[in-house]
């Protein structure tokens, strides 16, 4: 396999999200563990071109003879005729998160589960009856089954959920750090409240500063998602009380084991789905036994760019 080469096509500028990095990161290791070179692409979903540069670099992957295509599909409708391409023309393709299309694998994750068991951790340290608040993404299938989790959870609990998950004025869509701005929404509509539950990290971090510069900080219990170095950081220092781990390489690592599979066996079957791990709540109480991203895969620096897939042959 050592001429095999495997294009991933990344929802968010590398850099952005330390979670979606080490996705990546683990999809490279395990690739390349077998002789294949994966070089990247980040669409990022932020950019009005995002869907031309996706199919862009598909077609260029097929063109260049590359083997498989791996896509985090936050968005997965737009390159639905692109992938279908490359399939037809031979090359397996997998993704996070199943699309409503033919593909030969997904992986996805309990994202329910783990909204829930995160509502119930918050349920855990907060009077019968908190009111609690929400701050969801930007729409990706995975984060709306979370916060449907979240949702059930603290109602089982009987804890109040004050906004709802689907009103989009408390959503964080950039998915920045820039969640800043949907804070100050949730805290200038419900001025108490004792609980917040950012659907990921990144978000976390801008809310844990919007609530330091209102003076709420300590009044307010934040759990998140994802485990990423940051938010470890914040429970360290106190200012967040938890992270759900979701072990982001480990995902990597089974969506390239996926790859691999299909391309050694040549299998056409399609539509093969794989459930991700459901992690585990890191909080002080066991901060000590978290292991960072670069301790469980290693962080190779990527092949990025579409300079690294046109005139490839």
């Amino acid at each position: 396999m050592t001429s095999d080469r495997a294009l991933y096509v990344s929802p968010i500028a590398y850099g952005c999200n330390d979670a979606v990095d080490a996705i990546g990161h683990g999809i490279d290791a395990t690739l390349a563990a077998h002789g294949i070179e994966m070089r990247v692409i980040c669409a990022d979903f932020r950019d009005a071109g995002w869907t031309h540069t996706a199919v862009r670099a598909i077609d260029a992957a097929v063109k260049a003879g590359f083997r498989a295509i791996i896509g985090y599909l936050i968005d997965p409708e737009p390159l639905r005729v692109a992938l279908s391409r490359a399939r037809t023309r031979g090359l397996v393709v997998c993704s996070f998160i199943r699309p409503p299309y033919p593909i030969d694998g997904s992986v996805v994750i309990p994202a329910f589960d783990q909204g829930m068991r995160m509502a119930e951790s918050m349920a855990a340290v907060l009077a019968p009856g908190a009111r609690v608040c929400v701050i969801p993404g930007p729409g990706v299938p995975e984060e709306v089954e979370e916060m449907i989790g979240v949702a059930h959870g603290l109602r089982a609990r009987g804890l109040q959920l004050l906004n709802d998950p689907t009103d989009t004025r408390f959503h964080n869509v950039s998915e920045e750090r820039g969640a800043r701005n949907a804070a100050h929404r949730v805290l200038s509509t419900f001025p108490e409240f004792e609980g917040l539950l950012p659907y990921n990290d990144v978000t976390a971090l801008g809310a844990l500063d919007v609530l330091e510069e209102s003076g709420r900080l300590n009044a307010v219990t934040v759990i998140s998602r994802n485990g990423s170095p940051g938010a470890i950081e914040a429970v360290r220092a106190g200012r967040s009380y938890g992270t759900w781990d979701i072990d982001p390489p480990g995902i990597g690592r089974q969506i390239g084991s996926l790859v691999v599979r299909h391309i050694s066996d040549g299998s056409t079957d399609a539509d093969e789905i794989e459930l991700g791990p459901l992690g585990r709540l890191y909080t002080r109480d066991n901060i000590n036994t978290w292991r960072p991203y670069s301790d469980r895969v290693p962080l190779a620096p990527f092949r990025l760019g579409l300079t690294a897939l046109e005139g490839t042959a």
